[in-house]
């Protein structure tokens, strides 16, 4: 069916779907998490480093890319983050990209 479209829709629509997926599997991440915990996940809770406490900034927040960028430790107490955030992520993201293909 997106035969019928352009190559660079195609492309777009790709790019659009891995983004939600990532957004969607950092969501469930956090979902899950504070169910875990028995936390509030809506509401005016903020997402914090389970080892320190710190208040993650928007920077800290992005999906798959942060967790690369501070090579899967804690900016600030320097503590490893899970491997299971940044797979999940990419997980949602290809199945994004799969169901749109």
């Amino acid at each position: 069916m997106l035969s019928v479209f352009p190559t660079s829709v195609i492309v777009y629509l790709c790019a659009v779907m891995a983004l939600l997926g990532l957004v969607m599997g950092s969501a469930l991440n956090c979902l899950a998490l504070r169910l875990a915990k028995e936390q509030k996940w809506s509401g005016k809770s903020r997402s914090a480093c389970p080892h320190c406490g710190h208040v993650l900034t928007p920077l800290e927040l992005i999906p798959l890319f942060s967790w690369l960028l501070q090579k899967g430790k804690c900016r600030h107490c320097k503590a490893p983050i899970s491997i299971r955030y940044p797979i999940t992520e990419a997980l949602l993201a290809v199945l994004y990209v799969s169901l749109l293909l």
